[in-house]
């Protein structure tokens, strides 16, 4: 009977101990492991870890007191696309309230943490965050979409929307591109 009571105890101290391990995970956070995938800017900056949302693959920032999803795509051309540099994504529809474009955009994707909708001008992308709880409406006047993103177009329509800060963050500016994600 003594021989059993040791042996328990030294097998519940041995599966005790081996769950402080490192490799233990659910221990863990997630920044402490080295095999997360990682995204980093053209500097080796680190940006933030490699993450999924409806909104893609992209980063989680906190940008004025506000977590964002900043989503990433694959580096394009227009004629090839990388197979291991990243870019910011913009979004392939951008509401205004302004005729020509023009101002910040018009956020109605409620996908994200705190919504906010990227916008690609030339190499510049500027991620505009909502602010504010609540939506209210909004009159559409014109809006930018695939496949001609840099075209603007006539629009006109009311849409329940997010009131946006103006001045925007630029994403490029502050983690520059091309993005690698490695571990």
């Amino acid at each position: 009977m003594r021989h059993i009571i040791i042996f328990s105890f030294l097998l519940f101290y041995g599966i005790s101990s081996s769950a402080d391990e490192p490799s233990d995970q659910g221990r863990h956070g997630r920044g402490q492991n080295p095999h997360i995938p990682k995204v980093f800017d053209a500097q080796g900056q680190f940006v933030g870890l490699l993450e999924t949302s409806s909104g893609g693959d992209g980063v989680y920032l906190e940008i004025n007191d506000a977590v964002v999803f900043a989503a990433i795509g694959r580096a394009n051309n227009g004629s090839q696309v990388a197979a291991s540099q990243w870019q910011w994504a913009s979004t392939g529809f951008i509401p205004y309230a302004s005729s020509d474009c023009s101002g910040p955009p018009v956020i109605f994707y409620y996908a994200s943490a705190q919504p906010a909708i990227a916008v690609r001008r030339g190499t510049d992308v500027v991620l505009y965050v909502s602010i504010g709880e609540n939506t209210s409406t909004v009159h559409v006047s014109s809006v930018r979409q695939n496949p001609n993103i840099s075209q603007c177009t006539a629009s006109s329509s009311d849409i329940s929307a997010f009131v946006v800060d103006p001045t925007g963050y630029s994403l490029t500016q502050h983690y520059p591109e091309p993005l690698t994600i490695r571990y």
